[in-house]
């Protein structure tokens, strides 16, 4: 089993063409060793606060190994980080996109026509945001063990109930996302008079696939209830196509007001679910569980949290589908997004990827995989992917795609 794991990564490190360092002695910022890459390169930041970039080329972006890594604005007119790269999937992982300071200009994550893979980063929308902590436009986006505050959240008020507008943690317009064991929060929305509330997961136009996330939306101040609405976990304006498994979605407290919804579909496209919790906020008018067309679907998902990849150390995932059903495995060094109208959602996994021995699940549904990663420090920055695919009788259902870059 482990071999053609092996194979690929050994493949994926001679591919890699040189790896740029930021920090002491080093470039001086993430943007100088982005101007000197080539597509493909890796770029390792050290611990520190950097200023925001724009990333036009597919790169590995990577904290360095226990580093502790904040892209934040340093000046009172602050910069969005862009990813725009037409071509390729840019990796980023370990990076904690900050808006700590109140009356900084926003500072937001924006991926334009572009494809990104995030594993164990951190999103912070500015407290006036209304948008998103991460905003996707006509893209692919794959989120891991990510954590997005949309403004008003713990760490990105003024303090406790002062936060402002309750925005968005994430926005897909016209994109396709995929989320595995994330956390979209919203905090409270207290202070700007005439805002709106967002949701921690808003969808327009777009295809969306959730598995064990937990949404919170947000809630109103009992100060400004009058005023304000809570907000909805998960808000579905349009959609291309939803799949949601394995999740905990909650509408926010509208206290006297309205409360927001744990899913609110206003679409006409249902949406599959399986194994998941919705639950409204409480409020002068309660908020639903479930509002719109919604159909139970024997989806694959995950009974477990996924882990990082690291050199020497044993990777694990266990996926949760019917008693004895089959999974099957694949394992690719890198993503590009695909729709087969064989699979019922869409998925990650590009032409050439190395098949692994398929699992059968135990009779309470559960197939895992183990493997020891090789102990050899020059595999850090590689990138690699396990995918997975159960049969649903006229097709397949995908898993997420796991994976991202080893460090």
């Amino acid at each position: 089993m482990l071999r053609p794991l092996l194979c690929l990564l050994l493949a994926s490190l001679l591919a890699a063409q040189t790896t740029r360092v930021v920090g002491p002695g080093a470039f001086t910022n993430v943007q100088a060793a982005i101007n000197a890459s080539a597509p493909g390169d890796i770029i390792e930041i050290k611990t520190g606060a950097w200023p925001p970039f724009d990333v036009d080329r597919p790169l590995t972006i990577a904290a360095e190994s226990g580093a502790q890594v904040d892209i934040a604005a340093t000046t009172f007119q602050g910069a969005p980080t862009l990813f725009r790269s037409a071509t390729g999937t840019t990796h980023v992982a370990g990076l904690r996109f900050r808006n700590p300071t109140a009356f900084f200009s926003a500072s937001q994550v924006t991926v334009q026509n572009s494809t990104v893979s995030f594993t164990d980063c951190l999103f912070e929308a500015h407290t006036h945001s209304f948008e998103g902590a991460l905003i996707a436009r006509t893209s692919g986006v794959r989120l891991e063990r990510c954590t997005l505050l949309g403004s008003g959240g713990p760490t990105n008020s003024l303090g406790p109930n002062l936060g402002a507008s309750a925005g968005n943690a994430l926005l897909a317009w016209r994109s396709w996302v995929t989320a595995v064991d994330c956390l979209f929060y919203c905090g409270m929305q207290n202070w700007d008079f005439g805002s709106h509330p967002g949701a921690a997961v808003h969808c327009d136009g777009s295809a969306l696939h959730l598995v064990r996330c937990t949404a919170l939306g947000p809630t109103n101040s009992p100060l400004t209830c009058g005023f304000y609405l809570g907000g909805d976990g998960v808000r579905i304006v349009s959609a291309l196509q939803v799949s949601i498994a394995d999740c905990n979605l909650f509408g926010g407290n509208g206290h006297c007001g309205r409360a927001g919804h744990g899913l609110a579909n206003l679409s006409t496209t249902p949406v599959l679910m399986a194994r998941t919790n919705a639950t409204g906020g409480a409020g002068g008018t309660p908020g639903q569980g479930l509002v719109g067309p919604t159909v139970q679907a024997p989806l694959l998902g995950l009974a477990g949290p996924t882990l990082p990849l690291a050199p020497g150390q044993t990777w694990s995932a266990a996926w949760q589908t019917l008693p004895g059903g089959l999974v099957l495995l694949a394992v690719s060094a890198d993503l590009a997004p695909t729709n087969d109208a064989r699979v019922t959602q869409r998925f990650w996994m590009p032409a050439g990827a190395g098949p692994l021995p398929p699992l059968q699940a135990d009779a309470n549904g559960v197939a895992r995989l183990t493997f020891l990663l090789p102990p050899d420090p020059a595999l850090r920055g590689v990138t690699a992917f396990v995918h997975a695919f159960a049969p649903n009788g006229s097709g397949f259902e995908a898993g997420p795609a796991l994976g991202g870059v080893i460090r």
